[in-house]
């Protein structure tokens, strides 16, 4: 009689799943009683009866509660339209299971991919030429332009589309296209990326990649291992990109002419460059006779240091800026600053901000320090 109550039969699948499989057969027919058992272990799904397993709207629950509920449906559901419909839109890699026929299903399709752009592998041959799917498949994910028809793959338009998406879509692209100079070229205006995937070949030949990383230093990384240990064309990349230094050759990055020519080009290197290094006052000193304003990427302690600061500035007023406290109400440091560039005048302290001299210095360099004044 205890076994026969319902409430009874609930409360104890709620503590432990497999409960179900001693629960009389009107509790393991029960939607309620199995959902509940399967939300505390999937697995106790296999106890519910046969019955509610097929039931579409049923699994269809008990997935949003697990996916490994999945393991339970019964075999039939995968040619059930409105099952597969709903199950490609839970998780699209699904697609793989359901039958043929519904492999050709524009819905189904669409859902999965939408879900996840690789589920494009598993679509009918119809579908991977479909370009509104495959369009939909790269948004969510790149790499699928890599399972679309050679036509779409092939096409210059289509590629260039995709790549505009998702910049890994280049992957994906007919290998001829990767292999044409011209098309990379186009590609990489509008991905970093597409280097990545261009042909062996393109990725070592350094006019091309010199020319891409003058356009975006991020395509560096891609270029071929030849490449990152040249001086020009790292230095190229690190002037438009400072992360580009995690890419460099180790002997490059080791050496001391390479590293403040790259300082000069762009102080945030310093961001990417060894602690060790920025803690070495006398690099650290001549790296910023180079560029002040890598001050903003030194220690504190360095921060407070007169000579250094007075390297900074004397190169960029602004790098005041990044200055301790006490520099920044001294007034030498200060008059090289606004002495450099007048609108580092805001930078001084409220003290020196209002002194006479130094304001007549900001203004001699440029009239509009005054609003700073």
């Amino acid at each position: 009689e205890v076994r026969a109550d319902r409430d009874v039969v609930l409360s104890a699948v709620r503590k432990n799943g497999h409960v179900l499989s001693h629960a009389p057969l009107e509790a393991r027919q029960d939607p309620e009683v199995a959902l509940a058992a399967a939300a505390q272990n999937p697995r106790a799904l296999e106890h519910a009866m046969p019955e509610l397993r097929g039931d579409a709207a049923f699994m269809v629950q008990a997935v949003k509660i697990s996916r490994d509920c999945l393991m339970h449906a019964a075999p039939k559901l995968w040619n059930d339209h409105d099952f597969v419909f709903a199950m490609a839109r839970i998780d699209g890699h699904l697609l793989k299971r359901v039958s043929a026929d519904l492999r050709t299903d524009r819905g189904i399709v669409l859902a999965a991919v939408a879900q996840n752009g690789i589920a494009l592998q598993h679509a009918a041959a119809t579908l991977k030429a479909d370009r509104e799917v495959v369009r939909t498949a790269i948004e969510q994910d790149g790499h699928a332009l890599g399972h679309a028809c050679l036509e779409l793959r092939a096409d210059r338009e289509f590629v260039l589309e995709a790549v505009k998406l998702k910049g890994d879509a280049f992957a994906g692209a007919a290998v001829q296209l990767r292999a044409e100079p011209a098309f990379v070229a186009a590609a990489l205006a509008w991905s970093a990326r597409a280097l990545k995937h261009a042909s062996r070949e393109l990725r070592a030949d350094r006019g091309f990649v010199l020319d891409a990383v003058r356009r975006d230093g991020r395509a560096f990384q891609f270029a071929a291992d030849l490449l990152r240990g040249d001086a020009e064309v790292a230095l190229a990349a690190i002037a438009g990109h400072a992360g580009a230094l995690e890419h460099v050759a180790p002997e490059l990055r080791e050496d001391r002419q390479f590293l403040l020519t790259a300082v000069a080009l762009n102080a945030d290197i310093l961001l990417h460059s060894a602690l060790s290094l920025r803690e070495h006052r006398d690099f650290m000193l001549e790296a910023l006779r180079q560029n002040g304003m890598g001050l903003r990427h030194v220690s504190g302690k360095m921060r407070d240091d007169r000579e250094i600061v007075l390297a900074a500035v004397q190169q960029n007023g602004h790098a005041l800026e990044f200055a301790s406290p006490q520099l920044r109400d001294a007034r030498q440091v200060v008059l090289v600053a606004v002495g450099q560039n007048g609108h580092a005048l805001q930078h001084a302290s409220p003290e020196l901000r209002a002194h006479h001299r130094i304001v007549l210095a900001a203004l001699a360099q440029t009239c509009e320090a005054i609003v700073h004044a």
